[in-house]
Parts: C-alpha cells; sequence; structure tokens
C-alpha cells in the first residue's frame, strides 16, 4: 500500500503499533497474569479488525504483524530484563517495562519492514499468494524466540 511502503512510514508505522502492543501486554500479563503469554493477542485482535475498514474502502493501515510481534516481544522480554524467570515473578517493575517498551517498539519495526519485504518479494513479484503479514509473523515469531535463547544463554 502506497501510505505503508515507503522507510519513514514503515518506520512511523512500526513504533508506533509496537509500543502500543508492548504496552498493552505487558499491562495484562502483569496484572492478570494467568494470561499471560497470551497477552499480546488484545492488541493483536484491535489491529486485525482495522483490516475490516480497510476492505470497506478505507485507507487503513496494516499493522497486525506489528502489534502482534510487537507485543510478542514485550511479555517475551519483560520477565528477562526484570531479573526473574516468570512474569508473575517479576511483578510490577518500572525499569523492566520501558526496557520491555523499547524491545516491543524495535521489534514493531522490524515486523513492520519485514513485511514490506515480503511483499515485495512474493506477493508484487509471485503468481501465487503469499501473505506478507502472514509471513512477517512467521520469520519474526521465531527471531524473537532466538533472540530470547541467546539472551538468556549470554
Amino acid at each position: 500500500m502506497r501510505y505503508q511502503e515507503k522507510p519513514g512510514q514503515l518506520l512511523a508505522l512500526g513504533s508506533l503499533a509496537g509500543v502500543f502492543a508492548a504496552g498493552v501486554s505487558i499491562m495484562l500479563a502483569t496484572h492478570l497474569p494467568s494470561i499471560g503469554g497470551s497477552a499480546n493477542t488484545l492488541a493483536f485482535g484491535i489491529s486485525a479488525i482495522t483490516i475490516a475498514f480497510l476492505n470497506m474502502g478505507w485507507a487503513t493501515p496494516v499493522t497486525h504483524h506489528m502489534t502482534n510481534i510487537g507485543g510478542l516481544a514485550a511479555v517475551a522480554f519483560y520477565p528477562v530484563v526484570a531479573g526473574a524467570k516468570t512474569i508473575t515473578e517479576a511483578g510490577w517493575n518500572p525499569g523492566a517495562a520501558i526496557a520491555a517498551l523499547v524491545i516491543g517498539m524495535v521489534f514493531g519495526v522490524i515486523a513492520a519492514f519485514a513485511g514490506e519485504l515480503s511483499a515485495r518479494l512474493f506477493l508484487a513479484r509471485g503468481n501465487t499468494h503469499i501473505d506478507p503479514p502472514a509471513f512477517a509473523i512467521w520469520v519474526c515469531n521465531t527471531l524473537v524466540a532466538v533472540c530470547l535463547l541467546l539472551f538468556q544463554a549470554a
């Protein structure tokens, strides 16, 4: 989409969607620990609903891959940066929350660029449909898991 294909547009959308999802996910995970690892689905769901507006002809940005990954990264790294093993053990930690917000924002930007890259590689030049946001979610979810393992091993 022409309104989310330039680097500046992707940077703005990815950082805002990522930090929004990270904040919502951290608040849900720390205040409702029973939902813990699936706290990122609320922000993902909100941004996925906006696709209905896109289908109605409104110029709505596609951000569900950014919010999914931004929230996932924040929830995954929150206990690590808090020095705990689980979100429940970490509790509410403002320093860890700020670090997790930044991590969620960074991964939101990575997901934005991964979505655009996959659109240019597979959708614009292919004869089949590989959904760019779904591809970005798959790649970035794996990236979050690998980065988490590397960070914990260090």
